[in-house]
C-alpha cells in the first residue's frame, strides 16, 4: 500500500477504494457518472398550461401533470415563469374613526 501511495501520489484511502473495487469486481475502472433520468412532462405543455390556468398553485400543476410540487417549481424557474399569488390576507383594511 505504501508503493502505491508512492507511485501514484494518492492518499491511502483511495488506494483502498481502488484495492476494495477491484476484490469486488475485478477491476478499477471509474464507476459511471449518475445520469438524471429526464423529466416526466414536457416543458412546453407545462407552459401552455399555465398561461391557460394561472390561478392555480404549483401543487395543483403537479398533480395534473402527476409530478412533485417541487419539481414544478424547478421547472418553472428554469422557463423563467414567476409569479406571486395574490393573498387575502394584506389586503386593505377600513380604517377605524
Amino acid at each position: 500500500m505504501q508503493e502505491a501511495h508512492k507511485t501514484f501520489k494518492a492518499h491511502y484511502n483511495t488506494i483502498s477504494k481502488w484495492l476494495n473495487r477491484y476484490l469486488e469486481e475485478r477491476h478499477i475502472n471509474p464507476r459511471e457518472a449518475y445520469r438524471q433520468p429526464p423529466y416526466k412532462l414536457n416543458w412546453e405543455e407545462l407552459r401552455d398550461y399555465v398561461k391557460e390556468n394561472p390561478d392555480l398553485t404549483q401543487a395543483e400543476y403537479g398533480e395534473h401533470f402527476g409530478v412533485s410540487q417541487a419539481q414544478i417549481c424547478r421547472i418553472l424557474k428554469a422557463l423563467d415563469i414567476t409569479y406571486k399569488k395574490k393573498s387575502n390576507l394584506f389586503r386593505a383594511r377600513p380604517r377605524k374613526s
